[in-house]
């Protein structure tokens, strides 16, 4: 009796699980279109705010636009001097990455090749500096640049900048070396190869995927930074994007049009630069979290 009714059990079980098998890669598609479109939704209803005038936005900002303009994207640039602060935000950024860069690996290196006391305390050191708190740096952190004379310089922004994420650059490339076969560098100084040469030829094309992810990481944050500017060169002509953008907001009024435009100019560099080296960056942070 058990095995007449298992026999017929059987059929309506292969049916159900033929029907998963072919049903199962559109209905995962269909539900990974629809959570994109939920997260991109924001970015998309920025974009489309940008092209739309103040008028428009302020009276039915969810509406369909009945017309685009790109009035906004002029305005946010000559009068709102955006381009400007595009270019100082970048040299800061680019300054700043570079240092993390070069650094980071110096550190990194001598901390795991070395493995001494000295490089105990020093990685010690870079997690305390990981533990404080944002805004316990500030005040401290203004005083000294007040006293060399930097405040509106943006030598200071990127001096912040390169103290503050070094401790993060370090721990990326630790990751990596302590992956990294040493046998490599024993081989280049077997062949007579120095210190500097060995890393110069050796780890640091080893530590490329890492380099992308710390430049990345880095940079997006450097670049969305907003009070550590605001603090150091707000209301100069070297202020960020970030910062130009806060202007457009009033006392009573904001331009919704121009904030919106220039957000999405500012986007688009580091849109621009994560599609170039997405598949570097996840990479370099696999590589990075193995460890």
């Amino acid at each position: 009796m058990s095995s007449a009714i298992a026999a017929a059990g059987q059929p309506a079980t292969m049916k159900f699980s033929e029907r998963w098998r072919r049903w199962r890669r559109p209905v995962a598609r269909t539900i990974f279109v629809l959570l994109t479109l939920v997260f991109f939704a924001p970015v998309l209803l920025s974009i489309e705010l940008s092209f739309r005038s103040n008028t428009q936005i302020n009276i039915a900002p969810l509406a369909f636009p009945r017309a685009l303009t790109f009035s906004d994207f002029s305005t946010a640039w000559t009068v709102g001097s955006l381009g400007r602060s595009l270019v100082w935000s970048a040299i800061i950024d680019v300054v700043s990455v570079l240092w993390l860069t070069i650094m980071g690996q110096l550190l990194a290196y001598y901390i795991v090749r070395r493995g001494n006391r000295v490089g105990a305390l020093l990685l010690m050191y870079l997690l305390v500096g990981l533990a404080v708190p944002y805004p316990s740096r500030l005040l401290p952190l203004y005083e000294l640049m007040l006293s060399l004379h930097l405040v509106g310089n943006p030598l200071s922004v990127m001096l912040f900048q390169a103290a503050s994420l070094t401790p993060l650059s370090v721990l990326i490339y630790r990751s990596f070396l302590q992956r990294m076969p040493i046998e490599y560098e024993d081989a280049a100084y077997v062949d007579g190869a120095g210190h500097f040469q060995v890393l110069r030829h050796v780890v640091m094309p080893m530590l490329w995927p890492s380099t992308v992810a710390v430049a990345t990481l880095t940079g997006i944050l450097i670049w969305n930074d907003f009070f550590t500017p605001l603090l150091l060169v707000g209301g100069s002509s070297y202020a960020t994007v970030p910062v130009r953008i806060y202007t457009f907001v009033g006392e009573y009024t904001a331009q919704w049009g121009d904030i919106f435009a220039g957000l999405t100019l500012a986007s688009i560099p580091v849109i621009i630069v994560f599609i170039f080296l997405q598949r570097h960056l996840i990479e370099g942070l696999g590589s990075g979290l193995k460890g």
